[in-house]
């Protein structure tokens, strides 16, 4: 269709003829955007014109409850083998907070006697043709009355065929603990939910979403679970380019050693010393310079005022929980504590810096902690844990999106990382040198705590694998103990604290030797391991995208059948390697449609954009994109859909490109065609 109009009319332009005048405009405008666009092809221009790929995400199972159950059927205990048939209900209801209709599960609230183990959900069949990698999305809203005790609690739970699938590394999606009778009901509110199910095999398959009771003792406890908004999909080929091989990219071996020989110089960093208060001063500048806005944990130490530093990475999807990956700041013995523990501390720092890259967003909260204190019995953790416990979760003011503290998904101390010369310690490093993450097995939080564990086993294998990890259960003395039975606590160390660094493993440690020289270069490769594994781990656990944005820009000018809006399709973004799909509407049924790709929206030819048109019979209509590609978009009654192939090249990765439709509208204005907004995106990854 365009060639056809501009190679008429450069022909009869050449022989001086004129045509008529809309025919002349839609002409000129064509020819303008054709010929002032750069020539030559890129990988970009793949990206913009290719067809959507083959292994495009596809829908399996699809419902938002606005009419009603769409199929959903309710099962009493559908979780955790209970069998309380009489204490659990479900129900449709029509309307939720004005956002149309949802599933609901009521668990409790019957009768004064005390039960064990409640359950509910609703359930629906799924078929698959073939073994398909399978990604679940939905909101859940889970509730739980102002009486519950502080040994009851609640869940929001996901399971296939009985398969129990949450928030990595966790079989729920969210959990909320009674309060003890001291305030109002407690709930999650409304939060967005994305599950990797895995491969599931050929045939069929039962979806169950619901909620857990572990005890109610009274009638008015009740346990709530809100359902909506439910996706099931096959995943789409992810391609090369995946974000934690990027972010893992980021880190470097060279700054994470000049770290810890920085941080060794200040010599020992006793609480109050001014080696400590340089320290931290150079600290708080690192932090600074990479976008963190450092907050602090103020605290008395026996009449002496102390704090201790933190930054948050804050989750877009759930701001109101997190991660806490920390070391301590201060050291003792004489040397320095280059291991003990600018070794951690350099972990956190590196850590830190990689989460904070330009484009980098996760689902869940990361706060990375610098603690004090804790060469004197941990008392920087112990406070942090005494003022915030009971601070979990709670917004203020309600509505802000504001956490007085985030809930506790799990913490890791990082607390000696460099040296396993074996036990006695050898001069050089023990050929069976390995990274030892710790738990403690006689704690509230310890089925929570394992699970963390295996999740860093197996981020270490998947990341780094230089160095093995073990775990052991005798997890004590550094700062993970102060949260052993809140949340799932881990100490990661060279070698495990009571069996091979109290007995001797480490020569250096709380000693003179412990200075930047006393390690090799293996010894800080061992570090960086641990680092890999955890950057690694917390991807995965914590959720991450990178770029992938877009905003809507200026507006279109007004046609036949109202003013043409492009906007991108609920859930898309820009992702390489997936499929970017974007609507027109607002078109006469019949006009043509033409998509306008561009990397540049500031000039066209010379001409500031946006370019009003006006020129071309078009008036108002502005151009905002160089077009330097021009699409053909099939017209179906009045809609267009533009799908774009993003290709799997990292190195698109934060660039800008910029997106606009042209639509024949016969009689519109003089030129007979009408412009949408503008659409400015940015390629990213997940």
């Amino acid at each position: 269709m365009l060639e056809k109009i501009w190679i008429p009319w450069v022909e009869e332009r050449s022989l001086g003829k004129l045509r008529r005048p809309t025919e002349l405009a839609l002409a000129w405008m064509t020819a303008m955007l054709l010929t002032a666009a750069p020539s030559g092809s890129s990988s970009v221009a793949g990206a913009i014109a290719a067809d959507p790929p083959s292994t495009n995400a596809t829908p399996i199972l699809q419902a938002s409850f606005d009419l009603d159950e769409e199929g959903f059927l309710y099962q009493d205990d559908c979780f955790r083998s209970t069998s309380e048939p009489d204490y659990a209900t479900g129900n449709w209801i029509a309307e939720e907070n004005g956002s149309g209709g949802a599933l609901e599960v009521t668990l409790g609230g019957i009768d004064e006697a005390a039960i064990q183990g409640l359950s509910g959900g609703w359930t629906k069949t799924f078929t698959l043709a073939e073994a398909s990698e399978v990604t679940l999305y939905l909101r859940m809203d889970l509730l739980l009355t102002f009486d519950y005790e502080r040994d009851e609690y609640g869940q929001a739970l996901v399971s296939v065929d009985g398969v129990l699938h949450g928030q990595a590394p966790y079989d729920y999606a969210s959990y909320l603990i009674g309060d003890g009778n001291e305030g109002p009901a407690v709930n999650t509110g409304w939060k967005t939910y994305r599950m990797h199910l895995g491969l599931l095999a050929a045939g069929d398959h039962v979806l169950c979403l619901g909620g857990f009771n572990n005890q109610k003792t009274a009638s008015t406890e009740i346990t709530r679970v809100l359902i909506d908004d439910v996706l099931l999909s096959e995943e789409a080929d992810e391609g090369t380019a995946q974000p934690k091989a990027w972010l893992l990219d980021q880190l470097d071996l060279q700054r994470f050693t000049d770290n810890i020989e920085t941080l060794a110089g200040y010599g020992d960093r006793t609480q109050g010393s001014q080696s400590y208060l340089d320290a931290e001063l150079w600290l708080e500048q690192q932090l600074v310079d990479m976008g963190y806005t450092v907050e602090e944990h103020n605290y008395d130490f026996f009449g002496s005022p102390r704090r201790t530093m933190y930054v948050t990475k804050i989750g877009s999807l759930f701001p109101d929980r997190m991660f806490i990956i920390s070391g301590h700041l201060d050291g003792t013995g004489g040397g320095g504590g280059a291991d003990d523990d600018a070794s951690g501390i350099s972990l956190v720092l590196e850590a830190a810096r990689a989460f904070a890259s330009p484009g980098v967003e996760t689902d869940v909260s990361l706060r990375f902690v610098f603690w004090n204190t804790e060469e004197t019995d941990m008392h920087g953790s112990r406070a942090y844990v005494y003022h915030r416990l009971h601070k979990q979760g709670l917004e203020t003011p309600v509505g802000s999106g504001l956490y007085l503290e985030p809930t506790w998904l799990g913490m890791i101390s990082y607390d000696m990382i460099l040296f396993d010369h074996g036990k006695p310690p050898l001069l050089e490093q023990s050929v069976s040198a390995d990274i030892d993450i710790e738990y403690r097995v006689d704690t509230g939080a310890m089925l929570g705590s394992m699970a963390l564990a295996d999740a860093l086993v197996t981020g270490n294998t998947e990341a780094a694998s230089a160095y093995p990890a073990e775990i052991s259960d005798q997890m004590w003395g550094t700062d993970s103990w102060s949260f052993r039975d809140h949340c799932p606590a881990l100490s990661v160390r060279e070698n495990t604290r009571s069996g091979e660094i109290g007995q001797g493993s480490n020569p250096h440690h709380h000693g003179s030797t412990d200075v930047f020289a006393s390690y090799s270069e293996a010894d800080f490769l061992l570090g960086f391991n641990t680092l890999k594994m955890t950057l690694g781990t917390m991807v995965d656990l914590v959720g991450l995208r990178i770029g992938g944005g877009f905003t809507l820009e200026g507006s279109g000018c007004p046609g036949s059948a109202g003013t043409p809006q492009l906007d991108v399709m609920p859930g898309d973004a820009p992702w390489l390697a997936e499929t970017f799909s974007l609507e027109v509407t607002s078109i006469p049924a019949s006009g043509e449609v033409f998509g306008l790709a561009g990397l540049n929206n500031e000039n066209l030819g010379g001409h500031a954009l946006p370019l009003n048109l006006w020129f071309v019979g078009m008036p108002d209509c502005l151009l905002y994109n160089e077009a330097r590609w021009i699409h053909s978009l099939t017209n179906q009654g009045g809609a267009a859909v533009w799908e774009i192939a993003v290709p799997d090249d990292v190195s698109l990765l934060g660039s800008e490109f910029f997106l606009q439709t042209l639509v024949i509208d016969q009689g519109a204005n003089p030129g007979n065609a009408v412009m949408s907004n503008a659409v400015e995106a940015q390629f990213g990854l997940r």
